[in-house]
């Protein structure tokens, strides 16, 4: 999809989500929180994961709030999405979004294998 287009959906995916949480009161107070600002108060190391196949908290958002951690002078910002996986890290099935098509509920070995990476790249 050209770029214009995929803003347009992403900015339609946002507002269809929004449009929800307002309307479901044990949602709604999700939408008052600072993420931005939030962001600014983490100095630690972080290792921002999201899963291709999330319908929860679809990407983009796991790369805006790598980039927001980084904006805010984090300086130590790892980010990665993964095809194929959904929401609890476990495989899901290009083009599936029914629970039902998982089948291998173990987490992602790809996922294992970077946090496995990203830990040990900062133990002294």
């Amino acid at each position: 999809m050209s770029e214009a287009d995929y803003e347009r959906a992403k900015a339609d995916w946002y507002a269809a989500t929004i449009a929800y949480m307002e309307g479901d009161p044990a949602r709604r107070d999700h939408l008052d929180v600072d993420i931005a600002r939030l962001a600014r108060g983490v100095d630690a190391p972080v290792f921002v994961v999201e899963g291709g196949a999330d319908a929860v908290i679809a990407p983009p958002q796991g790369e805006e709030l790598a980039a927001m951690l980084d904006a805010a002078g984090n300086p130590d910002v790892t980010w990665r999405r993964y095809q194929s996986v959904n929401h609890f890290f476990t495989p899901q099935p290009d083009g599936t979004g029914a629970p039902g098509a998982v089948t291998d509920f173990g987490l992602d070995r790809r996922v294992k294998r970077d946090a496995r990476d990203w830990v040990l790249d900062r133990l002294p």
